[in-house]
Parts: structure tokens; sequence; C-alpha cells
């Protein structure tokens, strides 16, 4: 099939051989029937690699795809490849937001196996291909069933245009936090709620007079941790801004 000059088949073929050679064929997790069943039966101590690998070599493929065409792809022609691919995380009715700079899908169920390994495996391939299609074009994932949420929510935006890669923070989360906010500020250490995205609350922690070191970053996002728990025992924190996992996931 081809749209607009893309040969969609293609890309989709080659994406999903990718993702196979990617799984190794020796195991009990690739007797599994289906990629959805053999992810879900990937070994805990592999994980960590085939997240760097399918993001880096699904970036790999979307350049491939976008030198042979001579031009980066367009955000529409992108959310056909990914609505063509047969993924059901990338399967249904995107939505225009912003002017048309940003397209975002909503699902309240998932067909195939909510758990957070497997949302993290597909959120990867997703955004690393998005990124190679068109460096100037993002992927974020808000929202996933695998990690706790009540459904799974996804933006494919023009960056910097559009800045879509963290989630608002819920109201019930900012005023649990905001007294130990100003105790901080009494101390003119300034606590940022930046986004959130699945279970993990991005944040930055800056001091006016002078840097915190190592140590004192470490000990305030521990404090705050263990405030949030007691509301949200779910929660993870990260006091970084949201950067790629291939690169370190999260750079200061």
């Amino acid at each position: 099939m081809k749209a607009n000059g893309l040969a969609l088949d293609e890309y989709s073929r080659r994406w999903k051989e990718l993702r196979f050679s990617l799984i190794k064929p020796a195991g009990d997790y690739f007797r599994a029937r289906t990629e959805v069943e053999s992810v879900a039966h990937v070994p805990p101590l592999e994980r960590e690699d085939l997240l760097r690998n399918i993001y880096s070599r699904s970036r790999n493929l979307g350049d491939e795809i976008r030198e042979a065409l001579g031009r980066s792809l367009l955000l529409s022609e992108i959310i056909d490849i990914l609505t063509h691919s047969g993924i059901s995380c990338f399967s249904g009715s995107w939505k225009k937001e912003s002017a048309a700079l940003t397209r975002y899908l909503y699902r309240g169920e998932c067909p195939g196996i909510p758990e957070q390994f497997c949302c993290d495996y597909w959120r990867e391939a997703a955004r690393g291909l998005v990124e190679g299609l068109n460096p100037e074009i993002a992927y974020s994932r808000h929202r996933s069933l695998g990690h706790g949420n009540s459904g799974c929510l996804d933006y494919v935006f023009l960056s910097p245009g559009v800045n879509r890669k963290l989630g608002l923070v819920p109201t019930e989360i900012r005023a649990f936090l905001a007294p130990l906010q100003n105790s901080f500020a009494r101390q003119k250490i300034s606590i940022t709620l930046e986004g959130l995205c699945e279970d993990t609350l991005y944040l930055t922690v800056d001091r006016q007079s002078h840097p915190l070191d190592k140590e004192e970053r470490a000990l305030i996002t521990e404090t705050i941790l263990s405030r949030a728990h007691q509301r949200f025992p779910q929660l993870k924190l990260s006091n970084r801004k949201q950067s790629g996992y291939f690169d370190g996931k999260f750079n200061d």
C-alpha cells in the first residue's frame, strides 16, 4: 500500500523484522507465537538492553527512510506509518491539537498485554522511529495502562514549536506537595514540578545562593519522594528533564 508516495507496507515490514531481530531466537520467551507474547517473556536482565536497542535501531530505520526519500516526513505521514504498522498501541483515530502541530491518541483499553515493560518496549520503538523520520518531530507517552494509569495517551508533535514531552501534573499531586515546596522555599530552595509521564513526576530542584551538590540533591529528592508516597505510593521521581532512553534516558 502506498499513501502520498510512501511505501507503508514496506516500512511496516522492515520495522517488524527489525524488532523481531532484537528478540533473541532462543529461550522460552521466543517460543511465544506473537511479538506481544515474546516481549512479555523477555528475561528481566535483558530488558534494559532491549529498550536501548529498540530505540536506537528504530531511529536508524527512520533515518534510512528519510534519507531514501530525500526529505523529512510530515507529521501526517508519520501518523500514517504508525497507524499502518498494525501495532494496537498506535491504531485508532489520532486527534489534532495546537493548530495541527500535534496529534494525540487515547486508548481506554489494551488488546495486548498491559504490563510495564511491554508498554516501555512499544514506547521506545515508536519514539526512535518518529525521531528518525523527522528530527523536528517528537513522540511522547503521557499515560499507559502498564504503568497503572486509567488509559493510554500518546502524543506526536512538532518540536520545539509545541512542547508535549511531559503531561500536566494533576491538581491533587500539586496540592499535596505544595506545603513541602513552601517549606523548602523558606530555605531558598525551589522545587518546580515540570510534568508527569506515566508514573514518573519530573521536577527541578535549585538553590538561589549557590548550586546544590549531588548529595544535597539526592537528599531533597528522597524527602519529596517519601512525602509523595504517603498519598501516591506508585509515584516515581526524576529531578531531571525528560530526554531519551538511548542517550541516558534523562540528562541533567
